[in-house]
């Protein structure tokens, strides 16, 4: 009975290895990998299911010779299997040894080589064709295969079911002056009193600094399950939520960040687009080390938005950085999304960090420009 054998080069980049596999659902999967890459080879074995047998081959990813040794001794196929060749991982040396073993000791089989390249096109070489996934990979799987977990997060289809009538009303008001001025005069103090009074809630921040707020005219109603806002005595915003949400919403710039996500639905699925992603420190899961504020699924890789309705620092840009390397691979994307065109902006560190986000491949686009 002839069996699909697939057999992979282990690199540094797992998610070439597992789309391949998930794609052509072999019978059996052959791992060549190196000590610089046991680690990545485990991660894509995990998500293999158990009911299909993986066979894994460390060589010297350097050494030719030793290479079409191991496999003389190591990889088992029978004359009447057909082989799927994955080169896209592993070194130069190894693709080179592994094409030369295939092609000469296992002339008798049936085989093709592939590779996909960084826009995840499927490259056929002997046939000179090229082919495009049909099976896309979920959030977990994208995770996965960076080693990382994630703690929670928030689907943007549930939480704008539940947010919308607070989110239509801020979206109302969002460009108006009372807005800014409530942003500028009321968060900004909030946030300020917060940050040298650690352990402080918000609703005691808040009661706290209202004295400051008045000369601007705004004023503040938090009960049970209401927040409104007054602006010379006129309800400015009236929302119904928890406390839990008022805080999330309107104190942490949750507001910015659906407004962001429900302008990317006019291009990706709804029920691909996550909020407030939460990773945790490996060493120990229940604490959190990172949180993005959105991650886009296209199905082919990881988007990693930063929503910033305000100050943007050069620091900010080089977090923005580290999280797309850490869990998303070099084919993940970044994108900084700024209420305001920095651009536009007379601060000079608005230019650098505009500028900043050039030299490290993050894409800068104004909210309105989406």
């Amino acid at each position: 009975m002839s069996r699909l054998v697939l057999v992979s080069l282990i690199g540094k980049e797992t998610i070439p290895n597992y789309r391949v596999f998930k794609e052509f659902q072999p019978d059996l999967v052959v791992h060549l990998y190196s000590k610089h890459t046991k680690s990545e080879e485990k991660v894509i074995s995990s998500l293999i299911p158990g009911s299909i047998p993986v066979v894994p081959i460390l060589v010297n990813g350097h050494d030719y010779g030793q290479i079409i040794e191991v496999l003389r001794s190591q990889l088992e196929v029978k004359p009447t299997d057909y082989i799927t060749v994955n080169l896209t991982g592993g070194t130069k040396m190894m693709a080179l040894a592994v094409y030369s073993f295939v092609q000469q000791a296992l002339e008798n089989n049936k085989k093709e080589f592939c590779y996909v390249a960084l826009d995840q096109t499927i490259y056929w070489f002997e046939k000179g064709a090229r082919d495009s996934f049909t099976k896309s990979l979920s959030l977990e799987e994208f995770i996965s295969l960076s080693g990382q977990k994630i703690i929670s997060y928030l689907n943007y289809s549930h939480e704008m079911a539940r947010l919308r009538p607070a989110f239509v009303q801020i979206k109302k008001i969002h460009k108006s002056t009372y807005w800014k001025n409530f942003l500028s005069e009321v968060l900004k103090e909030v946030r300020q009193f917060k940050n040298t009074n650690r352990g402080v809630s918000l609703k005691e921040a808040v009661k706290q600094c209202a004295h400051k707020w008045e000369c601007g005219e705004f004023s503040l109603d938090w009960g049970s399950g209401h927040f409104r806002v007054y602006h010379s005595g006129s309800i400015f915003l009236d929302l119904e939520l928890s406390e839990t949400d008022i805080e999330g919403l309107v104190f942490n710039s949750g507001w910015f960040e659906l407004l962001v996500a429900e302008r990317y639905t006019k291009i990706y699925d709804p029920d691909q687009l996550f909020l407030n992603v939460k990773f945790p420190v490996l060493a120990d899961l229940d604490h959190e080390k990172n949180e993005v504020d959105l991650i886009i699924n296209d199905g082919s890789k990881l988007i990693f938005v930063e929503c910033k309705s305000g100050l943007v620092t050069s620091e900010n840009i080089n977090t923005i950085k580290v999280r797309k390397e850490t869990y998303g691979g070099m084919i993940s994307k970044s994108i900084l999304v700024t209420k305001y065109n920095l651009l536009k902006n007379p601060n000079s560190k608005s230019k650098l960090v505009v500028e900043k986000c050039k030299d490290l491949d993050i894409k800068h686009i104004p909210y309105f420009k989406i």
